[in-house]
């Protein structure tokens, strides 16, 4: 009876074993996102500067990855991403941005192997496109593809691990830092801003 408990155990401890997030452990997967987002900018353009305060009513993200562990419970991953900013329910401005991101998490056990906490930062480049909607009903496209540079630091990210091969996560707050570069016929001008985005974000990781 003893070597049998004694059996069980050690078969129940290699199978937590393997669930662990360990160096060499790669994953495949994407987050899809929901949040509210304040955004303090300031804006240089010909030389004047413009501190302005902008809320973009909802925030909308979808981006697949690839995660790779480079040390136990630390893991890196590159990522390219849609986001659509603006107000679905009134006038003003909406944002389209396509980026690329390399960003890395580090796995805390709050249940072993099952549930962790895993705060991350992320840097991200890419293009944007703004589209203004007048009270009137006008649309106005910004010309050419502005540049755009952000650090993302997730603060409220959680993933539970189902199982050895599924994990699931979500993101409940992430400040994020920004600088945006255009440039037209006439000028060009530089935003940098601040977000603090509010909502959820749900990820799914198949790991091999």
């Amino acid at each position: 009876m003893k070597k049998a408990i004694i059996a069980s155990i050690l078969c129940l401890s290699s199978i937590w074993t393997g669930m662990a997030q360990s160096k060499g452990d790669m994953a495949l997967g994407g987050d899809l996102g929901l949040s509210t987002t304040q955004m303090i900018h300031t804006k240089e353009a010909g030389g004047y500067y413009l501190n302005q305060t902008q809320h973009y009513g909802t925030t909308f993200t979808i981006a697949p990855k690839f995660s790779y562990f480079a040390a136990d419970n630390f893991e890196m991953d590159l990522s390219v991403g849609y986001t659509l900013s603006g107000d679905f329910f009134g006038d003003g401005e909406f944002m389209h941005v396509l980026d690329g991101s390399i960003g890395m998490h580090y796995y805390v056990h709050i249940i072993r192997d099952r549930f962790f906490y895993t705060p991350g930062f992320n840097l991200s480049f890419g293009g944007v496109k703004s589209v203004e909607v007048r009270d009137n009903g006008e649309r106005f496209s910004q010309d050419g593809m502005p540049f755009v540079f952000g650090a993302d630091l997730e603060l409220g990210r959680f993933e539970f691990k189902a199982n050895r091969h599924w994990g699931f996560s979500a993101n409940l707050l992430t400040l994020q830092i920004a600088t945006t570069t255009g440039i037209t016929a006439y000028d060009r001008s530089t935003s940098i801003g601040v977000n603090l985005n509010c909502g959820i974000t749900l990820g799914t990781m198949y790991y091999f």
